[in-house]
């Protein structure tokens, strides 16, 4: 699709990149996870509307609810520079509310956003209003189509991430405008393995899917889900179902950064370094095993 968007922006986008705020111009606005934590500097004008690093995330907002509220508060996103080092539901309806500021006073519009939003920060497992399901699944299946068609060819590395947010952003808008057409999809069984065993209360999936709704609905409550990509390394997702499973997460991934830099994320879910030039982790499925048993070894010995 032909990005038709008149950005009223200077939009920077760097795929795994994470900018120190220090970096950042007057006048820019960092997205989830280009920059680590929350920031609101009035004076210079500097914003960072994150949810994964130095915060609770069971408190923060998703990173499209903050930039909603704030536009919503006054907030003018006009003639900023704004910076993304990835792609997902959450950055794609951020960027576009920041480049159609209306949108956001549109009653449609808030309850998808509030709605995503209650997904992304709290995990498949939030109970989501039935009226607002059949919109959620137009997000995944066909404002997002290109994305996940990408992840599972395992092309996904390898995008233009700035033509592919600005796609995705122009299907959003083609869905609020009401000309979309749009078919229900038969839900295809999901694939996966459970491997390698962990011999402890956590779990190691095998899959090419996001597996882990399905999981916690199972009853499962602390996942490591990981595949191969194409050039032979690892994408990982650490993740247990809230604030309140005891699952340290956050220990897990500041271990991990000391081994192989470039693992973050948040206090419920993170993963494994999203480098330049689109590999992931070189640490193998058995190892992060041995990691992380001995992390919760450690930590139950204390």
């Amino acid at each position: 699709m032909e990005n038709k968007i008149k950005t009223n922006i200077n939009l920077i986008v760097e795929r795994g990149r994470v900018w120190n705020i220090s970096e950042l111009p007057n006048n820019s606005i960092a997205l989830d996870g280009a920059v680590t934590g929350p920031y609101i500097d009035n004076e210079k004008k500097i914003y960072s509307f994150d949810h994964h690093g130095n915060c609770i995330r069971h408190i923060s907002n998703a990173t499209c609810v903050q930039v909603l509220d704030a536009i919503l508060l006054g907030f003018d996103p006009n003639e900023y520079n704004v910076y993304i080092n990835d792609v997902d539901e959450d950055t794609v309806l951020s960027l576009a509310l920041l480049l159609k500021n209306e949108i956001a006073y549109n009653e449609k519009t808030q309850d998808i956003i509030r709605n995503i939003g209650f997904l992304d920060a709290h995990g498949p497992s939030y109970p989501i209003k039935k009226e607002m399901q059949e919109q959620i699944e137009i997000i995944s299946n066909f404002i997002m189509s290109s994305y996940y068609h990408l992840k599972r060819e395992k092309q996904y590395s390898q995008a233009n991430l700035k033509d592919l947010i600005l796609e995705c952003v122009e299907k959003f808008y083609l869905m609020l405008d009401g000309k979309i057409s749009y078919t229900k999809n038969i839900v295809k069984p999901i694939k996966y393995e459970l491997e390698p065993k962990t011999n402890a209360d956590w779990i190691m999936i095998h899959s090419s899917d996001y597996i882990f709704g399905e999981f916690y609905e199972k009853g499962y409550n602390k996942i490591v889900s990981w595949d191969q990509l194409l050039d032979n390394s690892y994408t990982y997702t650490i993740g247990k179902k809230s604030e309140f499973i005891d699952f340290p997460v956050k220990e897990i991934l500041f271990e991990l950064n000391k081994i192989e830099a470039g693992w973050g994320g948040g206090s419920t879910i993170g993963g494994s370094p999203r480098n330049f030039d689109g590999s992931r982790s070189n640490l193998s499925p058995d190892e992060i095993v041995n990691i992380i048993n001995k992390i919760l070894t450690e930590k139950k010995n204390h």
